[in-house]
């Protein structure tokens, strides 16, 4: 088998996973007399090569706000 062929079989069978960001939601609080108190959640997304500020609904678990995420991805 000739090197070229040789290339082309390996770089046909190879599998390349895709790179996927992590997704980190930034909780945005502020102190207050009873307690720190969020007033804003959001998420800076990696879509298309640059990276997107997805604002989130307060009051939300973390499983919500990666599934609201993963919507908005997918469109």
């Amino acid at each position: 088998m000739k090197f070229g062929k040789r290339l082309e079989t390996l770089e046909r069978n190879s599998h390349i996973h895709e790179y996927t960001p992590p997704i980190i939601i930034h909780t945005i609080v502020e102190p207050n007399e009873s307690g720190p108190k969020e007033i804003g959640v959001f998420a800076n997304v990696l879509l298309e090569g640059s990276y997107q500020k997805i604002d989130l609904e307060l009051g939300k678990t973390h499983d919500e706000y990666e599934k609201k995420i993963n919507e908005y991805i997918k469109f």
